[in-house]
């Protein structure tokens, strides 16, 4: 991952999202490729793959200070039957994909700009998850569901009224 990416955008998902993020040193698993791509291109990296291995590398609990482990690569991501996704996550693990936010990837002029918004709000939507707070159904919050890049591009960054609670009452000791 570029170094540039993580340095600008940790201390800005930590100010939007109201989560600690800690980067840990070292890589996620190898992605391998699971599926091969056309004509001899890379191939897609099975989602559930990397996150067992990401779950077998950092179990849960090693730290009562770490709430959960946000995997990155730039392996082209697939689940089951779909044909590709952005990321994929469940309570105390995430892994994100950057590869379909590249500007090579989608045939664009590359804008630095650009892929940090697309990185900070995928980063956002599962940082939520690892937290186990579900998907969020206001349809110009960060955390809706985009059905495409175009859709993700064209939210803003920030967190609707009821996604804000849901992160406070998560924080909240029982």
């Amino acid at each position: 991952i570029n170094k540039w990416l993580l340095a600008e955008l940790v201390p800005e998902l930590q100010s939007k999202s109201g989560i600690g993020f800690f980067v840990a040193q070292g890589s996620l698993p190898a992605a391998g490729r699971d599926r091969p791509g056309p004509g001899g291109q890379d191939g897609q990296a099975d989602v559930a793959r990397l996150m067992d291995e990401l779950e077998a590398r950092y179990p849960r609990g090693a730290s009562s200070e770490v709430k959960g482990t946000l995997g990155i690569t730039g392996a082209d991501l697939f689940a089951q039957d779909m044909n590709f996704v952005f990321a994929n996550a469940k309570r105390g693990y995430a892994v994100m994909s950057y590869h379909r936010f590249l500007a090579d990837t989608n045939g664009e002029a590359p804008k630095r700009s650009r892929l940090r918004e697309r990185f900070l709000k995928q980063a956002i939507t599962s940082g939520f998850f690892i937290l186990g707070i579900p998907r969020c159904a206001t349809p110009r919050c960060v955390r809706a569901y985009p059905n495409s890049l175009a859709e993700l591009d064209s939210k803003g960054a920030e967190l609707c009224a009821w996604c804000r609670e849901q992160l406070r009452l998560s924080q909240t000791p029982q």
